[in-house]
């Protein structure tokens, strides 16, 4: 119980933190909840399925309405941090419609103009830097604005944004291209005057980042989510009828992890960066550990069995059916 209530707090604190948190808690929680029925051996599959997902949907919703209601209580100041996605969207289907169809300003009346200053990575030139023509912070009526006109259009010219956002999700995930910036080195300025005391130190995490990275700082083949993805899949279903449940368990997790936070992705990414990819990598490699722990077990285990007499080799199968039990 204490471990539910623990999980229920980080998937909290998951959406107060991150605006794409939603489909990675549904799909969590229906994975979980799927794998707790099929253990207990309750309901047919199709069933266990429609449970599982309407538990998942269920408690997304209710993590979206507790963080936003918490917004709207507490005395907190809104930044908007959804107008980076406006801005991208509106921009990208500006340059496939060859038309202007974010708000006019001042810099920004055409869509020449636009494309001076678009790039399929990243909206930072038209939010950042003094000739910024849509600088943030923008002001809630300005932001209002941007989101009246980003619905209108997605329900306008559906198929070009399904273009735009897959084309974002693979080079996120490392599919279409590098992954980009997979260090921010010297982004932010030194304010506080902080200076290196361990210069060795640093240059040894300098030159095996570099030895991963070319000069743009763009990630090698170890940088793309996907195929740490396919791996941990591939592995789980090698391991699914080999391994115990509860390293089934958790690995289906972690995956369950990987996937959600890539649909999270797929719908509010506004940039293509690293840094944003990096958590889809990350829970796959947790999955991909866990196999592996599992598999090495299992196999240091295997020498202690086949010298094993024909009772202990009799209790052992036993316990191994309990542990797949539980």
């Amino acid at each position: 119980m204490l471990a539910l209530l623990i999980a229920a707090a980080c998937l909290l604190l998951a959406q107060a933190a991150r605006q794409n948190a939603f489909p990675v808690i549904a799909t969590v929680v229906t994975a979980y909840s799927f794998l707790a029925l099929r253990r207990s051996g309750s309901h047919r599959s199709v069933i266990r399925l429609g449970i599982a997902g309407a538990a998942g949907l269920l408690s997304a919703i209710l993590a979206l309405a507790v963080t936003e209601g918490a917004k709207r209580l507490l005395p907190i100041s809104r930044l908007h941090p959804e107008q980076a996605l406006y801005v991208y969207d509106l921009a990208a289907l500006s340059d496939r419609a060859n038309t202007l169809l974010l708000p006019p300003r001042p810099r920004m009346r055409t869509v020449g103009e636009l494309r001076a200053k678009w790039v399929p990575e990243s909206p930072r030139a038209l939010l950042f830097g003094p000739d910024a023509p849509y600088p943030a912070p923008l002001s809630s009526r300005d932001v209002s604005e941007l989101a009246a006109r980003w619905r209108s259009e997605i329900l306008h010219r559906p198929v070009s944004y399904v273009r735009v956002r897959t084309r974002l999700l693979l080079s996120l995930l490392g599919v279409s291209q590098r992954p980009v910036w997979v260090t921010h080195p010297g982004i932010d300025p030194n304010n506080l005057g902080l200076a290196l005391h361990f210069h060795g130190a640093n240059r040894v995490l300098r030159t095996y980042l570099g030895a991963f990275a070319d000069e743009r700082n763009n990630g090698s083949v170890i940088y793309r989510p996907m195929l740490w993805i396919v791996g941990a899949i591939a592995l789980l279903a090698v391991l699914r009828r080999r391994t115990l449940e509860r390293v089934y368990f958790a690995g289906t997790l972690f995956v369950a992890s990987a996937i959600g936070y890539s649909f999270g992705l797929l719908v509010m990414a506004p940039v293509s960066a690293y840094r944003y990819g990096f958590p889809v990598l990350l829970f796959s490699f947790l999955a991909l550990a866990t196999g592996v722990l599992a598999a090495v077990g299992r196999r240091r285990a295997a020498p202690v069995e086949q010298g094993a007499g024909p009772v202990d080799k009799l209790r052992s199968a036993r316990g191994i059916a309990g542990a797949r039990a539980v």
